[in-house]
């Protein structure tokens, strides 16, 4: 039971993750630099057809946020009590970030990483999971 409650778990981050990374930011217009009404009108850019096709994915819908804030929530807990590298271990690899870069980064294996990981969730699954019967 063990194993599917921890692939349950972690199937529920990279959803979570996923979610947030897709959701929109209202202020990302601050951030922006230069000017912002510029058009130059020989602009090659401005061409139909000159960039390659985005995709954007359509709003999460509620139950999606409300299922990513519970997630967030047991990472914020992780973070608290066990430390930042735990948790940004879990948001680069829920991310999609590669493993062998997070291993170089670590100055470990890639099996390690992944155990590293394995652990941090189930302290999730021990504070927040299902009482042992």
């Amino acid at each position: 039971m063990g194993d599917r409650l921890l692939t349950a778990l972690r199937e529920a981050v990279r959803q979570a993750i996923g979610t947030l990374n897709s959701m929109r930011d209202p202020d990302a217009h601050f951030l922006r630099q230069g000017a912002r009404f510029s058009v130059l009108t020989g602009d090659a850019s401005l061409a139909y057809g000159y960039n390659s096709a985005t995709i954007s994915r359509a709003p999460p819908s509620p139950a999606e946020i409300t299922r990513m804030e519970i997630v967030l929530d047991w990472l914020g807990w992780l973070r608290r009590k066990h430390g930042a590298d735990e948790f940004r271990r879990i948001m680069d690899w829920a991310g999609g970030q590669a493993v062998f870069k997070m291993a170089s980064r670590e100055d470990c294996s890639q099996r390690t990483v992944l155990n590293r990981i394995d652990r941090s969730l189930q302290k999730i699954l021990g504070e927040f999971g299902p009482p042992e019967i």
